[in-house]
């Protein structure tokens, strides 16, 4: 039915059209040893909107960013408004005296997608409770941070987070004539 069986994976860059792949066609890291951990990741959220909610949504629509042809039919507008299933981006700060305390401060609420490097250490998948949350299973949080050692108090962190923005994302479905 169009619809993507899974928000989260390895970036299809085969299915992109990208270059800098694996054997499977999957887009692969800096870290190139061409083990799956090694693959660069991404997540994408199944946005709905409800008709009149906000009122620049005109009709009722699921799975907006994950099926074919439906953001076609929804507006920059409507999506720019449905805060609710959009990715957050948090990053770590760390206050108070040495190892301190962490708290979480965010930098994007409304990411339609993410794309990630489990870094350097990715083999052994990390060890920092950071790192944990960018594995987490239909995550809806992520965290981009500075690298940080062990120590830390959000332990060890090498990944490499990135997220693109509505804007962008429209204009590069049109650019692609893929919109409106």
């Amino acid at each position: 039915g169009g619809v993507c069986t899974t928000n989260s994976g390895f970036v299809p860059g085969i299915t992109l059209g990208l270059s800098g792949l694996d054997s499977l066609g999957f887009v692969i890291d800096g870290w190139r040893d061409g083990l799956d951990a090694r693959r660069l990741r991404y997540a994408v959220r199944s946005v709905s909107t409800t008709a009149g909610a906000p009122v620049q949504c005109a009709a009722t629509l699921t799975n907006v960013l994950t099926s074919a042809d439906q953001m076609r039919s929804a507006t920059m507008d409507c999506l720019a408004q449905a805060a609710v299933g959009m990715l957050t981006v948090n990053t770590t700060i760390i206050t108070g005296a040495s190892p301190g305390v962490c708290s979480a401060s965010t930098l994007n609420s409304k990411a339609p997608f993410v794309v990630f490097s489990l870094g350097k250490n990715g083999l052994t998948t990390g060890t920092g409770a950071d790192e944990s949350t960018n594995l987490v299973a239909n995550a809806t949080t992520f965290i981009s941070n500075t690298p940080t050692v062990a120590g830390s108090c959000a332990g060890e962190f090498d990944d490499i987070v990135t997220w693109g923005s509505l804007n962008t994302l429209f204009a590069r479905m049109v650019q692609a004539g893929k919109l409106p």
